[in-house]
């Protein structure tokens, strides 16, 4: 298992605005090559979006 902290921006050019978070989350190398990941973050600098939570779930080929 591995825990994660991370920055990110995205850009919505037909709203012309931008979102920022700042994420922690965790990734869980599951059987049968499948990684589990789950996070959460939290809108900062004027983001739109207060917070979210994030559920991944890869395979690898």
């Amino acid at each position: 298992m591995g825990i994660f902290v991370g920055y990110s921006r995205e850009q919505d050019s037909e709203r012309r605005r931008a979102d920022q978070f700042i994420e922690l989350g965790t990734r869980q190398i599951l059987p049968a090559g499948l990684i589990l990941a789950a996070g959460v973050g939290i809108g900062v600098g004027g983001s739109e979006t207060d917070f979210r939570v994030l559920v991944e779930l890869q395979k690898n080929f």
